[in-house]
């Protein structure tokens, strides 16, 4: 028998939960995979510091509880919302318990299945970013336009002009 003959789709059931002023949400009580490879990935792209290549604890549960807005009940944000005003946004489904009503509607398997699923890939995101490999990436991302700007730099400083700049290096890398 083929996967075909089993003749079977996807079941998603749908719970209803009331928000606001009567407002009705329905909440997935599964999301497809593919689907959680995109709610993984945009909790990981909002919450890695690109800086210090950590992540925020605060940054992770902010845009976990987005998330789950969005993907298991269909919310979806402005750009504005998500990026400018992330913390107003959280601050205002979870004061008006619109996070903890999405919450319990998931099932609790599910839910901790994503979960596990998110610290597991934000645990081995940091490995990897304070492993040796990690750091070599980072320094490589970081100098990325250097060698142009050292270029035009020495052009600069042969052609005379900016001689300041030749008196400041001079002071920054010593006379030794």
């Amino acid at each position: 028998m083929t996967f075909k003959d089993l003749e079977l789709e996807p079941k998603i059931g749908y719970t209803e939960v009331k928000v606001g002023d009567g407002k009705i949400l329905k909440v997935a009580d599964y999301l497809p995979i593919v689907d959680k490879g995109n709610f993984i990935t945009f909790i990981v792209d909002l919450s890695l510091d690109d800086t210090t290549g950590c992540f925020s604890p605060v940054r992770v549960e902010t845009y976990f509880a987005i998330a789950l807005c969005r993907w298991y009940a269909g919310l979806s944000f402005d750009e504005e919302d998500v990026h400018d005003n992330i913390a107003k946004t959280y601050d205002t489904l979870e004061t008006n318990g619109v996070i903890d009503a999405i919450r319990s509607a998931i099932p609790q398997e599910e839910l901790c299945f994503m979960e596990d699923l998110v610290k597991d890939t934000i645990k081995d995101i940091a490995r990897y970013n304070s492993s040796a490999a990690g750091i070599i990436q980072m320094m490589n991302q970081n100098a990325g336009g250097l060698n142009e700007q050292i270029t035009d730099m020495l052009n600069k400083i042969k052609n005379g002009e900016n001689l300041e700049t030749l008196s400041v290096i001079k002071d920054v890398v010593g006379t030794d």
